[in-house]
Parts: C-alpha cells; structure tokens; sequence
C-alpha cells in the first residue's frame, strides 16, 4: 500500500524538482554561451579565410594585369621593329632602283 506524502514530504519534493528545473536552466544557458562563443569564432574564422582569400585573388588579378602591360609592351616593341625594318628594307629598294 502507498502511504500519503505528508506536506513535508510535498515541499522536499517540490523544492527538489525546483532545484532540478533551475539545475537545468543554469545547464542551458551555459550551453548557450558556449555556442554562441563557438558560432562566433567559427564566424571570424571564416571572415578571416575570405579575407584571406580575397587578398589572394587581387594578388592573381594584379600579375594578371602586369604580365598583361608586359605583353602589350613586347607586342608593340615586336611591331615597332618589324615596322622599322620593313621601312629600312623599302627606303633601301628605293635607292636602288634610281
């Protein structure tokens, strides 16, 4: 036979699951933290790679765009000279000729 709980026995019982229920609060505001604390870090880290990445990739655009010069510049030295040498070759048929 179950006995009657006296109101004693109610309250201990009461503040027991109180206890627990506060326990269990406090429990999961610390995991809270924790994962807003993770969440934040693993943000930061990842702005930090995209920066770094963004870097990275002016870099590449920057060469890109220096070794495009460096070609405009050979190219145009290529057809100054060949420019220079067909006239050089057409001045000099000139004089021959008279």
């Amino acid at each position: 036979m179950q006995q009657e709980q006296t109101p004693q026995q109610n309250q201990q019982g009461f503040e027991q699951i109180k206890e627990a229920a506060q326990k269990a609060e406090q429990a999961a505001e610390q995991t809270l933290q924790v994962a807003q604390e993770i969440y934040s870090q693993a943000t930061e880290a990842a702005l930090t790679e995209a920066e770094q990445q963004l870097q990275d990739l002016q870099g590449q655009i920057q060469q890109a765009q220096q070794k495009t010069e460096d070609l405009k510049q050979e190219l145009q030295t290529t057809q100054d000279s060949k420019q220079s040498q067909q006239q050089q070759t057409h001045s000099s048929q000139s004089h021959q000729s008279q």
